[in-house]
């Protein structure tokens, strides 16, 4: 591969808050990027807004006060935001689709929340702060352990509502590694979704390692897609970064345009 450029994110000096970028949304001329919290004043979780011209920090967004760090409510320490979507079927008007990584402390161990993020009538997503509003939340996999790790966001080739393609792990010592893929319904904003198909990633062939990042990749063929994942190696020499191609194939399930 060949790098073909790069804009470092600035941020101002009089800012000493600590970033950890763990998702993005490119939406024209302006960056959105979820940073992941630690429960403490120097790293908040946050929604960040970065000018693409010159990679100047713009606006950011505090969380929901259910998400934000108190006794025994908000987030867990490096647990999210962890993934940040296109909710929006079409350019305008924006909205996002944040995901946290694990369930929150005053939350059910089972279900990972999620947030929409939107612009009320006559306020300027180019500008004005959105508003997040609860999207509900997504079943775990069964055996407790397991983080969210990205979501993708399918909206069928003609009516209906979108689905969520996510990315799950899961980590067991001595250094093993449970991967999944799973397949939901947006749910509403105060349901929970269950799964309606999950894969095995290493059944499919892939390495147990911190699978982390899910993207659409290129059509292999015209109209079959196919998926793009990628691993950390946590700065571990016994871990491997790895980036993976899948192919997208339709079961006899599958109705038009999933």
């Amino acid at each position: 591969p060949r790098l073909l450029g790069s804009l470092p994110l600035d941020v101002p000096a009089q800012v000493s808050l600590q970033r950890d970028a763990e998702a993005f949304v490119l939406d024209g001329e302006q960056l959105w990027v979820a940073s992941e919290g630690r429960r403490s004043r120097e790293r908040p979780a946050q929604l960040l807004r970065f000018s693409l011209a010159n990679g100047a920090l713009l606006q950011a967004i505090s969380l929901p006060a259910a998400w934000q760090p108190a006794s025994e409510q908000g987030l867990e320490s490096n647990a999210g935001p962890e993934s940040l979507a296109r909710l929006s079927r079409s350019l305008q008007p924006l909205e996002l689709l944040m995901a946290a990584e694990r369930p929150l402390r005053q939350g059910p161990p089972d279900q990972v929340p999620l947030l929409r993020w939107h612009w009320p009538q006559g306020r300027d997503p180019r500008r004005d702060a959105p508003q997040a509003e609860p999207q509900g939340a997504l079943r775990a996999p069964e055996g407790g352990g397991w983080g969210l790790t990205d979501l993708l966001v399918l909206h069928p080739a003609g009516p209906g509502a979108p689905q969520l393609l996510s990315l799950w792990r899961r980590y067991r010592d001595p250094l093993q590694w449970d991967n999944q893929l799973r397949l939901y319904p947006l749910p509403a904003a105060a349901a929970v979704a269950e799964a309606l198909q999950h894969w095995d990633l290493h059944t499919m062939g892939l390495t147990p390692e911190n699978w982390e990042g899910l993207s659409l990749g290129p059509e292999l063929l015209p109209g079959q897609p196919s998926l793009l994942l990628v691993s950390d190696d946590n700065r571990n020499p016994l871990q491997t970064s790895r980036l993976a191609q899948l192919q997208a194939r339709r079961s006899p399930s599958c109705g038009l345009g999933q």
